[in-house]
C-alpha cells in the first residue's frame, strides 16, 4: 500500500489537470478549430490557474508579518503569500549555503542541452524578467519595479527616464545609425573617467560590474532604460529589436495620422510595442513553457469582471520561484566560433559588428540547456 501511494504534493486535482491537458489530442484540437470554443476554454483554464492562489490584494508583503494600510498599498515592498515561519531560521534548521552548490554544479561537468529550446529563450526570459522582478540592491524585501510588463528595459521606470529617452521628434526615441543599422545612442561622454552624457544624467544608477569595466567596453554601451540593459548581448539585442520597432510604428503612424503630434505618436508606438510583446509572452513564451496539446490565446475583454483582474503586485515568491539560469550554458557559437557566455557580459561589439539580424540567426540556430538540476553554468553558481 504505501509504495504505491503517490508522495508527491500536487495534489490529485492538479496531476488531473495535467494529464488531461497532456493527452487526448483529438479533443484539444477539435476546441481550438472552433473560436467560440477555443475562447471559452482558454478562460476556464486561466481563470482555473489564478483562482489556484489567493486573489489581490495581498494580505502580507515584505513589509511586516501582519497587515496594515501600508502594506497594502506600498509596493515599494514585495509581495508576500505566506507569513514568516519562525522555526524556518533557527540554528541548525538550514544548510550551510556552501553545501547548496552540489544541487546546481553539473554532474562530472557534464552540460545537458535542451531538445526544445535555443539560446534565445535563456536570452528572453532574462530580458523580459528584468523588466518587472527587480529587487532594491539596499534592502531585499523591497524591490524597484512598476509590477507591469511595461518594457522598462526599453522606456524606462518612469517619466523622467523616458523623457531621456525620447527624441521628442515625431514620437521616436533617440537613435543612432552605425553600420547602416539603427540603434540607440552611446551613453559615455567619456568612458575613461565614467562621465555620462549631460543627456543621460541621472538615467539609472550604474552597477558596480559596469563601473569596473575597461573604457574600450563602456564607449560602447548604450543609453537604455535600467541599469541591467548593457549586461549581456541577448539582452542588448531585444532591446534594440523593440526600438527599431518603436521608431517604425512611428513613421507608420505618422504617415496615416499627419496631424498627430509628437507625444501620441510616443504613447501610440509604446502601447503597440507592449501589446505585441504580451502577445509573444502568452501565445509564444507561455505555450512553448508548457507541454499542452492546448495553446493559450491574449483575450483581455474575457476578465474584466474577473475578481483577479486588478493591479498586479509581483511576490518574493515569485521572485524565488523564477530562477532559470540553468536555461543558459558555458559557451555560445558566435561568427561560428564557440566563445565563453562570460564573452557576452557588456560586450555590445559583439552585436554592432555583427548586426542585429546575423546574431538572431545565429542565436537561434543554437540549443539553449535544459532547466533543471545539476546543470547551471560555474560563473553562475554564486548566483
Amino acid at each position: 500500500m504505501t509504495k504505491k501511494r503517490n508522495t508527491s504534493r500536487d495534489g490529485f486535482r492538479n496531476r488531473l489537470e495535467n494529464f488531461a491537458l497532456n493527452n487526448f489530442k483529438g479533443i484539444w484540437e477539435f476546441i481550438q478549430s472552433n473560436d467560440s470554443l477555443r475562447r471559452q476554454a482558454n478562460k476556464t483554464m486561466i481563470n482555473n490557474v489564478v483562482y489556484k492562489i489567493p486573489t489581490r490584494p495581498h494580505k502580507l508583503s515584505a513589509m511586516a508579518p501582519y497587515t496594515s494600510w501600508d502594506s497594502l498599498t506600498d509596493r515599494t515592498w514585495s509581495g508576500r503569500h505566506l507569513p514568516p515561519d519562525p522555526e524556518f531560521n533557527k540554528a541548525g534548521n538550514l544548510p550551510p549555503l556552501e553545501d547548496l552548490a552540489v544541487l546546481f554544479r553539473k554532474k562530472e561537468g557534464k552540460t545537458i542541452y535542451s531538445e526544445k529550446s535555443t539560446l534565445l529563450f535563456p536570452y528572453w526570459v532574462q530580458w523580459f524578467t528584468d523588466g518587472f522582478l527587480r529587487t532594491d540592491h539596499y534592502n531585499r524585501l523591497k524591490n524597484t519595479s512598476n509590477h507591469g510588463i511595461d518594457l522598462s528595459p526599453v522606456y524606462g521606470l518612469n517619466r523622467k527616464s523616458t523623457d531621456m529617452l525620447r527624441s521628442h521628434q515625431g514620437g521616436k526615441l533617440k537613435s543612432q545609425i552605425i553600420n547602416g543599422e539603427e540603434y540607440p545612442l552611446f551613453y559615455y561622454d567619456d568612458p575613461e573617467n565614467g562621465v555620462v552624457k549631460p543627456e543621460f544624467d541621472g538615467l539609472y544608477e550604474p552597477l558596480n560590474d559596469e563601473k569596473r569595466l575597461d573604457p574600450a567596453k563602456k564607449a560602447k554601451l548604450f543609453a537604455m532604460g535600467v541599469e541591467r540593459a548593457n549586461v549581456q548581448i541577448g539582452y542588448v539585442m531585444l532591446n534594440v529589436l523593440c526600438l527599431r520597432e518603436h521608431n517604425r510604428l512611428c513613421d507608420l503612424l505618422a504617415k496615416h495620422y499627419p496631424d498627430w503630434d509628437d507625444e501620441r505618436l510616443f504613447q501610440t508606438a509604446r502601447n503597440i510595442v507592449m501589446v505585441v510583446i504580451m502577445k509573444i509572452v502568452l501565445e509564444e513564451y507561455v505555450n512553448h513553457i508548457t507541454s499542452y496539446y492546448f495553446n493559450f490565446i491574449v483575450d483581455p475583454p474575457a476578465f474584466t469582471n474577473e475578481k483577479w483582474y486588478r493591479q498586479n503586485w509581483f511576490t518574493v515568491e515569485f521572485n524565488l520561484v523564477y530562477r532559470w539560469h540553468s536555461a543558459l550554458p558555458e559557451t555560445l557559437i558566435y561568427d561560428s566560433k564557440p566563445i565563453p557566455m562570460m564573452d557576452s557580459l557588456w560586450n555590445n561589439e559583439m552585436l554592432i559588428n555583427k548586426g542585429l539580424g546575423p546574431l538572431f540567426e545565429e542565436t537561434c540556430s543554437q540549443p539553449g540547456t535544459k532547466i533543471g538540476l545539476f546543470n547551471t553554468a560555474e560563473f553562475l553558481i554564486p548566483v
